[in-house]
């Protein structure tokens, strides 16, 4: 904003030394000051305006430009999780990327909350801060990262003027199978743009609530979650009934995966939240050579399929990975 203030004071300068018969009060001190009141409410303008964009890099990590604040939501670069290895890569390396202010952690499974790309990231800027669920910041002290913030289930805080709002997703989060201490969250980040992730999860009708509460602008929603046989239910109940330290009984399950989002039902999901855009996410880079996945095919097919039966195509960014995408 200085610049656009001592363009506008050095072109009155000017005309103080350039002499003319017909130069008045109003030439000489009311437009230079009109001027300059026009560059700062432009300036103003352009904070609002300014170009707000994402990049989805693969599986669940979004990077997100939203009112010069540069957001990291799950970042892995690593080529396994845990012992899982990657089927695809990042679509840009890690040394590519823009500088990062601020990362979103959604929960602790190994293929979200990634400590070999964290501890990466935290060398190339020791300011980072980190927000995640409660309980896991332990990982981070482990690998000296300090700079972060645990959140509670439906807490709203303000970082840098942007609103982060948590909701319990339908999954858990827990790192190892009988912590049932963490959680997973779905986050909403709000400046002047207003942005879904869901990190993983299960369906909800909470998404029905936070639609009629907030006007989404864009949703990552991911969609490899698949379908539930009849013969398959009983065993899914005993895992979600350990998990989750609920008495569902085998006939509750439903037919999709309890605890992830099918293509049919992402596209649900961003109708739930009145999202003007969705974008898939949480697809191609690990488990894709499971049994179930492979049978039941592209998750990418299945949701373009998906949309053309709904007649949203528009909707629905589906882009390549790494495609610098302009929020509107």
């Amino acid at each position: 904003m200085k610049k656009y203030v001592f363009r506008c004071l050095y072109w009155h300068k000017c005309q103080k030394n350039f002499k003319t018969e017909n130069r008045n009060f109003g030439h000489s001190i009311f437009l230079p000051g009109v001027l300059i009141l026009f560059c700062i409410i432009l300036q103003i303008s352009n904070i609002y305006s300014q170009d707000n964009y994402f990049i989805h890099i693969g599986h669940s990590t979004v990077f997100l430009h939203l009112d010069n604040v540069n957001i990291l939501f799950d970042p892995n670069w690593n080529d396994k999780a845990l012992l899982i290895e990657r089927d695809n890569p990042p679509a840009i390396p890690l040394e590519d990327m823009p500088s990062v202010d601020v990362i979103f952690i959604s929960h602790g499974h190994f293929d979200h909350m990634d400590l070999f790309t964290l501890e990466k990231i935290h060398k190339i800027n020791p300011d980072i801060k980190i927000f995640l669920p409660e309980n896991p910041g332990y990982l981070l002290k482990n690998i000296n990262i300090t700079n972060y913030q645990e959140l509670s289930t439906n807490e709203t805080t303000i970082w840098k003027g942007i609103t982060i709002k948590t909701f319990r997703a339908n999954h858990p989060g827990s790192r190892f199978l009988f912590d049932k201490s963490q959680f997973a969250f779905c986050y909403l980040i709000k400046g002047s743009r207003t942005v879904f992730f869901s990190g993983d999860t299960g369906y909800m009708d909470l998404f029905k609530n936070i639609g009629k509460d907030e006007k989404i602008n864009i949703a990552f929603i991911e969609i490899q979650g698949w379908r539930v046989s009849t013969e398959e239910r009983r065993e899914y109940f005993s895992y979600y009934r350990l998990l989750f330290n609920d008495k569902y009984a085998p006939e509750d399950i439903p037919e999709y995966l309890p605890m992830h989002l099918h293509p049919k039902q992402a596209i649900q999901v961003m109708l739930d939240l009145k999202a003007q855009k969705m974008v898939p996410i949480h697809y191609d880079a690990f488990y894709t050579k499971f049994r179930k996945i492979r049978e039941q095919g592209d998750p990418i097919i299945q949701l373009k399929q998906n949309t053309r039966e709904k007649g949203i195509e528009d909707r629905v960014i589906i882009e390549a990975l790494g495609t610098k995408i302009e929020i509107e």
